[in-house]
């Protein structure tokens, strides 16, 4: 093998493949990427047997061969070179590197002995959006389950249909769902739960509204395919039923508030200095006829109290959340104003909007995004 690329080009595409490389892995061929070189391209292959990463790079290919390289100290040493042509030359089992003022000579583990990984050959299932996409990832990720005990709520779960894909993220105390409307070309409704560990680093890149992903179901169906710009990125999906969220979903609310976002979201940082850092840390809202107070108390620490002025129509009273959760729900907003539909009295989740602007109705919010929050259970004292 031998073959001259761009420095810059070929880092990016090992940033990418790192992806997929475990650090805890007792297979060391696992901590390898692999290198082909074929035609005019050089192709990097990385897996850690849970996510196969396929990217593919321009490159002067003088003779063509494939070798497997340490890619955690291949990418330390190339990130050290000033950007440039750079030429590889594969001899039996040394790889050496040439750039304009260094060289340096890696060990390699045969290209045989690196699992296989199948190229994308199914039809894309539907295109999307890449920006629309990764946004919708973030926007629910968080609340995904990090217990592995319950495989599905580690997932996200995404659903397919003709002129909409819904995606939805629950921990068993927390959810979210983004609905997406868009014209898939999907015949008939399908679904799958994807690992939220694997999709999350993927939507990191921060895809641009000009750029596509396409989307592919491959293998025995127990596989998601994503196509995002000149990365493959092959992800075994979650096995299992998920659960009903609809059902937790309260259809009836006692109380709803309206209130400015980012004096909400100000709040709700202050008052978690004052929470547990070893328990659950706790807030609590009280909510008046034209304002609401968030409070929260910490005996080693002291107690915090803010005010914000908001509308509010319904029962008064008191309700309290996890603090963590709380911050979590309100920063994934993007509207200035958020609602907050509550059931007090109840341990039925609350349920946090972006407001919808209509001067008819200032309690108005838009559907299309929601996080979900069961409240603590405090004892009447």
């Amino acid at each position: 093998m031998e073959i001259e690329t761009l420095k810059e080009t070929l880092v990016e595409a090992l940033n990418i493949q790192s992806k997929a490389i475990s650090g805890r892995s007792n297979i060391p061929i696992l901590s390898n990427v692999l290198l082909k070189a074929d035609t005019s391209k050089l192709y990097l292959y990385s897996t850690n047997l849970e996510i196969n990463i396929i990217t593919w790079i321009g490159a002067e290919i003088e003779k063509s061969g494939s070798t497997t390289v340490s890619l955690k100290r291949f990418l330390e040493y190339i990130t050290t070179l000033p950007d440039g042509n750079i030429k590889l030359t594969l001899e039996g089992t040394e790889l050496t590197l040439v750039s304009k003022n260094s060289k340096a000579v890696f060990n390699t583990i045969p290209a045989e002995e690196f699992p296989k990984i199948g190229d994308i050959k199914e039809e894309a299932l539907c295109t999307i959006n890449s920006l629309l996409f990764f946004e919708a990832i973030n926007a629910v990720s968080f609340s995904a389950s990090k217990d592995d005990t319950r495989p599905t709520f580690t997932g996200i779960y995404i659903e397919i249909s003709q002129d909409h894909i819904d995606f939805v993220a629950i921990d068993g105390f927390r959810m979210s769902k983004k609905t997406l409307q868009i014209e898939t070309g999907v015949t008939s409704t399908l679904s799958f739960i994807v690992p939220s560990n694997y999709i999350e680093e993927i939507a990191k890149m921060q895809g641009s509204k000009d750029e596509d992903t396409k989307i592919f179901i491959i293998g025995n169906k127990n596989q998601l395919g994503l196509r995002y710009k000149n990365t493959d990125f092959i992800i075994r999906l979650i096995e299992g039923v998920y659960p009903d969220y609809t059902r937790v979903i309260p259809q009836e609310f006692t109380t709803e508030v309206v209130v400015n976002r980012q004096a909400f979201m100000d709040a709700v940082r202050t008052a978690s200095i004052f929470s547990s850092q070893k328990d659950i840390g706790k807030t609590q809202m009280q909510i008046n006829d034209d304002h609401i107070i968030l409070k929260s108390f910490q005996k080693e620490i002291g107690e915090s109290e803010t005010r914000l002025d908001c509308m509010m129509k319904g029962e008064t009273g008191s309700i309290t959340y996890n603090s963590r959760f709380l911050h979590d729900a309100v920063a994934h907003f993007t509207e200035d104003t958020i609602v907050i539909r509550i059931v007090l009295k109840q341990e039925k989740p609350s349920v946090f909007y972006n407001a919808k602007v209509e001067k008819k109705n200032p309690y108005a919010y838009e559907q299309s995004y929601f996080n979900l929050m069961t409240p603590i259970k405090i004892e009447q004292e």
